[in-house]
């Protein structure tokens, strides 16, 4: 006479999504000279028959109560053993679109965040890896070009983040025509060269 077949589940998880995890088990009891056949029951009532089954990409779906039952060689049967499982929200972040700005100009670095759980944590990271306070540049130069990267951290320390790419325009530079002396009645003729910029079409105003 074998002793009662006692399966343990384990103890109840908490997950970021997103992550693979595995379901652990633990068996005592019954025939210990065969194997043991495992059948996990999912939230969704599908059946998983590995001792410690992986969950893959985990979400918000995969949260619920997972009941496991051990069987032994003879066909004796452990009482169901329950885990809980709790997935976060998945956290969405949006650092913005690329965008160009003019040289000298304040760049204020825009985010969009939802999911997960509020509140959030989050910092800017400038293309040479500082952080960059309070997403704000003044004075923006053209060694603030390239990607800012947006690391966001919710309540129950779970994370995401995105890229944003900024273009500072080089300054425009203006060429004029030298000061020159005309006689009176002369028609002058006023002249520029304009450069930098986004190199497109100048609009002037003397």
């Amino acid at each position: 006479m074998w002793n009662q077949i006692v399966a343990d589940a384990g103890t109840d998880t908490f997950y970021c999504a997103g992550v693979t995890f595995d379901l652990t088990s633990s068996v005592s009891g019954g025939n210990v000279n065969g194997n043991y056949s495992y059948q996990w029951t999912t939230p969704d009532n599908q059946n998983l028959t590995d001792a410690n089954p992986e969950i893959s990409n985990a979400t918000s779906l995969d949260s619920g109560v997972y009941s496991l039952v051990v069987s032994d060689i003879d066909g004796c049967s452990s009482l169901p053993s329950e885990v809980s499982v709790s997935i976060n929200r998945a956290i969405s972040v949006s650092a913005g679109n690329d965008t160009s700005y003019c040289y000298g100009s304040t760049i204020h670095l825009s985010s969009s965040i939802s999911g997960g759980t509020a509140p959030y944590n989050y910092i800017w990271i400038n293309p040479n890896t500082d952080t960059v306070a309070l997403g704000v540049i003044h004075n923006s130069t053209l060694d603030d070009n390239g990607d800012y990267t947006l690391s966001v951290t919710d309540a129950v320390g779970c994370s995401a983040s995105d890229v944003s790419n900024i273009t500072v325009l080089n300054p425009i530079s203006i060429v004029t025509s030298p000061d020159t002396n005309y006689c009176y009645g002369d028609e002058i003729d006023f002249r520029s060269d304009a450069s930098g910029g986004s190199n497109g079409v100048y609009s002037y105003s003397w």
